[in-house]
């Protein structure tokens, strides 16, 4: 029932079917094992899926939500010198059973720390909010120390994750 209900929805906002047409495993990933965590029924994982798209397609204007779902956007940019950082916002890739989004930091358009959460209904998490922002990978990229260490000096001894997070608080908040 749950499955049909994602491929109902799925088919019926244009956005969605494009992206299912362009990429096939986006209309089943919530299929597969472990998404978004270890022992999440199929019907919790569909029902995440679900809110999450239900949730961003209310949210954004279709212009915005395509480029990130196709792409990514910029969150922010900080110009430090000759390095530049900045957090970009896109679909979760290749790591697409870790969460629906990712917030990637960048140094010099090198990806060197990612977060990625999905907006899931607070009751599958045991929450008593009505929704949560799951937050499902924050990790470093191997062999980036070095951009790491350079963005955190740049960032006032803030942490690559530290930041991201609190990214993600700003957007929990205009969500």
């Amino acid at each position: 029932r749950k499955v049909r209900e994602v491929l109902g929805f799925l088919v019926r906002i244009p956005l969605f079917s494009e992206m299912v047409q362009s990429n096939p495993r986006f209309g089943f990933k919530f299929l597969t094992d472990d998404y978004l965590a270890r022992g999440f029924s199929t019907s919790e994982a569909a029902t995440c899926y679900l809110h999450h798209y239900r949730r961003l397609h209310s949210l954004l204007p279709d212009r915005l939500l395509r480029q990130i779902l196709q792409e990514e956007v910029t969150v922010h940019a900080i110009p430090d010198g000759s390095d530049r950082f900045t957090l970009t916002l896109g679909l979760s890739r290749p790591y697409d059973n870790e969460g629906e989004l990712t917030l990637r930091l960048r140094v010099d358009g090198d990806i060197v720390y990612v977060l990625s959460f999905t907006i899931v209904p607070g009751e599958v998490v045991e929450s008593k909010a009505s929704e949560a922002f799951l937050i499902t990978r924050l990790q470093g990229i191997r062999g980036c120390f070095r951009q790491i260490s350079i963005a955190t000096k740049a960032l006032h001894e803030v942490a690559p994750d530290r930041l991201l997070l609190a990214a993600l608080q700003g957007i929990a908040e205009a969500f």
